[in-house]
């Protein structure tokens, strides 16, 4: 934990600080950001997916590259900051103050910007796909060369080709036929962001650390699957089956998961015996920040190690 902590002048180039908390800390520059100063804190290229830096001072900071995705940056202040080339998908800038900052191909899909100040921001190449902007202040900003649209395009099931298309249809014949033709998916830390996999059996299938970033998984069938460790940051997961499904420190940041039936599963053995043994739902070290559960029963699932 690093609430609080003053980083001024620190040189951070391509630090991991993922899920660091940073709320109410100093990284501005040495004239608190009314200028940017020759002594910057340097947090190029650094990894700051789901750091909390609610409140934080981060005024004049060198930001350029970092990965921000999922943070929460709300009322932060980042006057005069260069995120030039950031990523902040899905991060929560709500009442942030990006005002006077350099934002050329900085990234914004997903992201919350409702009330941030923006005023003479910088920077052609922008992307705000699918961010809101409501209550934005944006007086001033080069905003004419920001890519600017509603809704995050999804890769539609049709769509879906290659080893992807590949292992998914091997894996519901391996459903239909009860293990007996096709295998399993094997999707370990495959990248499925925005792929509408709505509908689908997945039953029993492998996506440990797959990224699943806004994924439609609506409806999906996901009995027995391992999910350990995915990032499902902002997925459509409403009315899922995930009965015995493990979500071990899985991201789930912003993910509808309304109406999902979470629990115990019978395990049986390769022949259909019973074992005698139940699988529940897990969600060890799970990151459930701004997610909705309406309606899923976590005292089914397993919470703690």
């Amino acid at each position: 934990m690093l609430r609080g902590v003053r980083l001024k002048d620190a040189n951070l180039n391509h630090a991991l600080l993922s899920g660091a908390d940073l709320r109410g800390g100093v990284m501005a520059d040495k004239i608190q950001g009314a200028t940017i100063g020759n002594e910057v804190t340097d947090l190029t290229n650094c990894l700051l997916d789901y750091a909390t830096a609610t409140l934080a001072n981060m005024s004049g900071a060198d930001l350029r590259g970092a990965s921000m995705i999922g943070a929460d940056l709300s009322g932060a202040i980042l006057f005069g900051a260069n995120i030039t080339g950031a990523n902040l998908s899905h991060a929560d800038l709500r009442d942030a103050n990006l005002k006077n900052v350099r934002l050329g191909d900085a990234v914004f899909v997903g992201s919350d910007l409702r009330g941030t100040k923006l005023g003479n921001s910088k920077g052609r190449g922008a992307m705000f796909i699918g961010a809101r902007l409501e209550g934005a202040e944006l007086d001033g900003a080069d905003s004419d060369g920001w890519q600017v649209r509603d809704t995050i395009p999804i890769v539609a099931p049709e769509a879906i080709a290659g080893s992807t298309r590949s292992a998914l249809d091997a894996h519901a014949k391996w459903i239909r036929s009860g293990g007996s033709e096709g295998a399993r998916a094997e999707l370990r830390g495959s990248d499925l962001s925005y792929y509408d996999l709505s509908g689908l059996d997945l039953s029993g299938a492998d996506l440990s650390g797959a990224r699943l970033i806004g994924a439609r998984l609506r409806d999906i069938r996901a009995v027995l699957a391992t999910l350990a460790g995915a990032n499902l940051t902002a997925a459509d997961l409403r009315g899922a089956d995930l009965t015995g499904t493990q979500l071990g420190g899985a991201v789930l940041r912003g993910a509808d998961l309304t109406g999902a039936r979470v629990g115990a599963v019978r395990i049986r053995g390769s022949s259909g015996a019973d074992s005698g043994r139940d699988r529940r739902t897990s969600m060890v070290e799970a990151d459930l920040k701004h997610a909705d559960l309406t309606g899923v029963d976590l005292s089914q699932c397993v919470l703690e190690a």
